[in-house]
C-alpha cells in the first residue's frame, strides 16, 4: 500500500473516532441534565429539538421516482402478435404462434397465457384444424383472468368476473356458447361484450363467429349469417362455412346453403360428414329429391343407424310415391324408436295414402298429438287428416286444430288455409275472405313460377272464396291473370272456367269447354261436363252433362250433389237418394251430408 493511501486511512479513522467521542459526550451531558432536574424535557426544549430535526429534514436530498401506470397483462407483448391472437382465426393463431415460438421453454407469463388461451380456442371453436402448440405449464397462473375465463367456458360456465379491461377479457367468456347448449341466462351479458370487442377489432374472426353463434341460438338466423359472412372474408375454415350453410338453411335461403355445403362435400379435403348432411337437407328443401337422395345414401353408408336421415330417406320416397321403400324404411326405424315425432307423421301418411286405412292413420296421429301436444307439425298433420276424412282426430276438427296452430304461429299459411276451408264449409264466407286476402297480398304475380305450388294454391282458393262471397269481379281479375300466365295448368283452367260460368259468360265458357274436352284427362273431363251443365239449356242436356261427368269420375262429389238436388226439387226422392247415398259413401263422416240423408230417409218412409 502506498504512503499516501496509508495516511488517508489513518486520517479517516481518527476523524471517525473524534466524531464518536463528541457524540458520546453530548449524550452524557443530556443524560446528566435530565437526571439533575428530575423532570422530563420541557416544552421549549422540545420545540428547539423539533426545529433541529426540521432543519435536518430540509437538508435531505430529494430523489424523483417516476409514477407507475398499471398496464395490460399483455403490455410487453408485441402489438402485432396480439393482433393475430385477437383475430382468433386458425390462420392468424398459427402465425401468432410462429412469432413467439422459442427453442427453449423461456416463455414469459404473458406468452404462456396466450399459448394456453389460443390452444383452447382451437379446441372449442375450430376442432377440424390441427395446430402444434408449445408445451407450457400454467399451474402458477391458474388464477389469471384469461386462464380462468377459458377454464370456466370449457366447463359451460360464463365467467361474469372476467371484466372488460381488454379485447380478450370481453371475448373469452363467450366460448361458453360452443361448450354449453342448455343455458342462455348469460346472453344479455355476452352480446354487449362481444359488440364492444368488435368496436375494438371489427375484423376479428373469433368475435364475429361467437356473435353469430349467439344470434343463431337466439333464432336470429339472418343476423347470424351477416356475422358469419364477415368471418368468412378472413377465414374459410370448415366450422365457419358449415355454420353459415346451416344458418342459411334455417333462414330459408336454401340455394345459398346448398352452394356452400355442396362445395364442401365435393372438395378433395377431408371434411366430416356434416357437409354431406347439409347438402342433403338443402337439396331436399329446394325440392331436388334425386340429389337429396344421393346425399342421404352417402350419410347412411357411413352412419346406417342415423334415424334422422333414415326418416328423411323415407320422406323422399313418399314424395316420389314409392310407398314400398318408404314403408320398409319406417319399419327399420320402428325397431329403434316408435314414438319419434317425424316417424309418427310419416307412418300416418303411408297408412292414409298407400294403405287407404284412415282409421289407422287417425290412431297414429292421436298418439302423436298426445306425445307432442304443442308441436305445430303434429297439429298440422292431424288438422289435414281431419279435413280430408271430414271427421275429428283425437277429438278435434280441422278448424279447431287450425285455430290452435294460429295461437302458436299466427302467420302459419297452412293453418290459415285450413281455417279458410273450415269457414267455407260452415258458410261463413266473409270470415274466409278476411283470412284469404293477406295470403294473396304476399304472392307476387310477376315473380310467380310454375313450381310455386303453394302460391298457386293460395290464389286458386282465393278465387273460390271470392265466388262464394259474391265478389265475382275480383275473382275474374285474378283468374284471367292466372289463365293468361299459365293456360296449361289444370287448376288455372278450372278456376278460369268456374269464373266464366259464375259471371254467366256462357258462350265463352261453352267454347273453351268444347276445345278442352277431347284431350283432357278423366278427372278434367268430369269437371268440364259438370261446368257445362250450368251453361247448357234444357233439362235433358243438363242431366246428360252430369251423367257424362260421373262416367268420367264416379267420385265427383259436386256432380253427385247437383244430381241429388235436381231430383229432390222434382220430388223424385228415390232417384235423389240414389245419388245422395253415393255421396255418403264417399264422405261417411260429413255431418251435413249425413243429416241430408237422414232427412230424406224420413221423407221416403213417411211417403210425403
Amino acid at each position: 500500500m502506498s504512503a499516501r493511501r496509508k495516511f488517508a486511512s489513518i486520517l479517516f479513522v481518527l476523524i471517525c473516532f473524534c466524531c464518536c467521542d463528541c457524540a458520546s459526550a453530548r449524550r452524557k451531558d443530556r443524560k446528566a441534565d435530565s437526571s439533575d432536574s428530575g423532570k422530563s424535557v420541557s416544552a421549549s426544549e422540545s420545540e428547539s429539538m423539533a426545529e433541529v430535526y426540521e432543519a435536518d429534514e430540509s437538508m435531505a436530498v430529494s430523489i424523483p421516482i417516476k409514477e407507475r401506470k398499471r398496464g395490460s397483462f399483455f403490455h410487453f407483448v408485441d402489438p402485432s402478435v396480439m393482433e393475430l391472437f385477437e383475430d382468433g382465426s386458425p390462420e392468424s393463431i398459427q402465425r401468432g404462434l410462429s412469432k413467439i415460438r422459442k427453442n427453449d421453454s423461456s416463455y414469459t407469463d404473458a406468452e404462456r397465457v396466450l399459448i394456453y388461451v389460443s390452444s383452447n380456442v382451437m379446441k372449442i371453436c375450430w376442432p377440424s384444424v390441427r395446430l402444434s402448440f408449445p408445451s407450457v405449464e400454467v399451474g402458477d397462473l391458474s388464477n389469471n383472468t384469461y386462464v380462468g375465463a377459458v377454464d370456466f367456458a370449457r366447463d359451460g360456465i360464463y365467467d361474469f368476473s372476467a371484466g372488460d379491461s381488454d379485447f380478450l377479457s370481453l371475448v373469452l367468456p363467450s366460448l361458453t356458447l360452443l361448450s354449453s347448449s342448455s343455458n342462455d341466462d348469460y346472453f344479455d351479458k355476452a352480446e354487449p361484450a362481444l359488440e364492444k370487442a368488435l368496436e375494438m377489432r371489427r375484423n376479428s374472426v373469433l368475435a364475429n363467429y361467437l356473435l353469430a353463434v349467439l344470434k343463431e341460438k337466439s333464432g336470429l338466423y339472418a343476423d347470424a349469417c351477416g356475422y358469419l359472412e364477415k368471418a368468412k372474408k378472413h377465414s374459410s375454415c370448415f366450422e365457419i362455412l358449415c355454420r353459415l350453410s346451416e344458418c342459411y338453411l334455417k333462414n330459408g335461403d336454401n340455394e345459398k346453403s346448398r352452394v356452400i355445403s355442396e362445395n364442401m362435400a365435393s372438395s378433395g379435403e377431408n371434411f366430416d360428414l356434416k357437409a354431406v348432411k347439409l347438402s342433403a337437407e338443402s337439396a331436399f328443401a329446394m325440392g331436388d329429391l334425386d340429389s337429396a337422395s344421393r346425399y342421404v345414401v352417402r350419410v347412411l353408408q357411413s352412419e346406417p343407424e342415423n334415424l334422422k336421415f333414415l326418416l328423411l330417406h323415407a320422406k323422399i320416397y313418399i314424395l316420389k310415391g314409392d310407398y314400398i321403400h318408404a314403408s320398409a324404411l319406417l319399419d327399420s326405424h320402428a325397431k329403434s324408436n316408435t314414438t319419434s315425432r317425424d316417424y309418427l307423421i310419416l307412418r300416418a301418411k303411408v297408412q292414409k295414402e298407400w294403405n287407404k286405412n284412415f282409421i289407422a292413420a287417425a290412431f297414429t296421429l292421436e298418439s302423436a298429438v298426445s306425445l307432442y301436444p304443442d308441436d305445430v307439425g303434429v297439429l298440422l298433420a292431424a288438422a289435414k287428416l281431419s279435413s280430408e276424412i271430414d271427421a275429428p282426430v283425437a277429438g278435434k276438427t280441422s278448424g279447431e286444430y287450425a285455430a290452435e296452430i294460429l295461437s302458436i304461429q299466427s302467420d302459419n299459411a297452412d293453418a290459415i288455409e285450413l281455417q279458410i276451408e273450415d269457414f267455407m264449409k260452415r258458410g261463413d264466407f266473409e270470415a274466409a275472405y278476411a283470412l284469404s286476402v293477406p295470403l294473396v297480398e304476399n304472392v307476387r304475380l310477376d315473380d310467380l313460377s310454375d313450381s310455386d305450388d303453394g302460391a298457386w294454391e293460395v290464389l286458386f282458393n282465393h278465387i273460390k272464396v271470392c265466388l262464394a262471397s259474391k265478389r265475382n269481379d275480383e275473382a275474374w281479375q285474378l283468374s284471367s291473370s292466372l289463365y293468361s300466365k299459365n293456360s296449361g295448368n289444370e287448376k288455372s283452367v278450372q278456376s278460369y272456367i268456374s269464373v266464366l260460368v259464375a259471371m254467366s259468360k256462357k258462350s265463352e265458357a261453352k267454347k273453351l269447354i268444347a276445345e278442352l274436352l277431347p284431350g283432357s284427362s278423366s278427372k278434367m273431363k268430369s269437371f268440364l261436363y259438370y261446368q257445362k251443365s250450368f251453361v247448357d239449356s234444357g233439362e235433358d242436356n243438363i242431366l246428360s252433362d252430369l251423367r257424362s261427368s260421373l262416367t268420367s269420375n264416379p267420385r265427383n262429389k259436386d256432380t253427385l250433389y247437383r244430381l241429388y238436388s235436381i231430383y229432390y226439387e222434382k220430388r223424385e226422392y228415390r232417384k235423389a237418394q240414389y245419388y245422395l247415398k253415393q255421396l255418403v259413401s264417399i264422405s261417411p263422416n260429413d255431418a251435413g251430408v249425413k243429416a241430408l240423408n237422414d232427412s230424406l230417409d224420413s221423407k221416403i218412409k213417411s211417403g210425403k
